[in-house]
């Protein structure tokens, strides 16, 4: 199996990165340029870097950003996309996207790449909201 996993830096996304990294498969996981050296270095702790590899993209743009060679690795019959996307809802952002973005371009892109891109995949999508802060 194949699998694509957005938010894998996050609080959700880093719990389902260890769980797979137990299973059978391939997993590459989107990720920004200043998120990769500590996505690489939790990779490396989870003792998963042959089965687990970065991928450089972002949700916000058409197709996540991939490079054509990126996407045709994501080409198998069995690609299942996993999305986590932690809302914040205080308005301190630390990473480049807002929600708005995540939602209105992300969740788009994603299903439009499943359905065009990599063979009609199947999409998990799990979206939380939390509130951090007073």
């Amino acid at each position: 199996m194949i699998r694509l996993v957005t938010g894998g830096t996050g609080f959700i996304g880093r719990n389902l990165l260890a769980e797979l990294a137990k299973r059978d498969g391939t997993t590459y996981v989107l990720v920004r340029p200043a998120s990769r050296e500590r996505l690489e270095a939790y990779i490396k702790a989870l003792g998963a870097a042959d089965r687990m590899h970065p991928l450089a993209g972002d949700i916000t743009s058409p197709a996540l950003g991939l490079a054509r060679s990126s996407a045709r690795r994501l080409g198998g019959r069995r690609t299942v996309l996993t999305v986590t996307t932690c809302t914040r809802l205080d308005g301190n952002w630390t990473e480049t996207a807002s929600p708005w973005a995540l939602r209105v371009a992300g969740c788009p892109n994603l299903h439009t790449l499943s359905l065009t891109g990599i063979k009609r995949a199947p999409v998990w999508h799990t979206i939380v909201a939390a509130r951090v802060g007073g």
